[in-house]
């Protein structure tokens, strides 16, 4: 396991996406009671954006920091 160098941004992230995945239930429920079902729609459609966004640049720090390790590496 690497450690990145932006190591707390990695950490805030999966807290963020297990949050969100908590909460999606919750988010689900009401559209099967079929309440103000567009506006959770929205709200559902606007988090999984939010998350996917969240997902591709822990990726991409993830990335960065490889690529940074084996520049060190190849200097050393």
């Amino acid at each position: 396991m690497m450690v990145t160098t932006a190591g707390t941004l990695p950490i805030l992230i999966r807290q963020t996406l297990i949050q969100t995945a908590l909460e999606m239930p919750v988010t689900i429920a009401p559209i099967m009671a079929g309440v103000q079902t567009r506006e959770i729609l929205m709200e559902m459609a606007w988090g999984i954006c939010v998350t996917l966004i969240l997902i591709m640049t822990d990726m991409i720090m993830t990335v960065m920091s490889v690529i940074m390790s084996l520049f060190h590496q190849v200097r050393d």
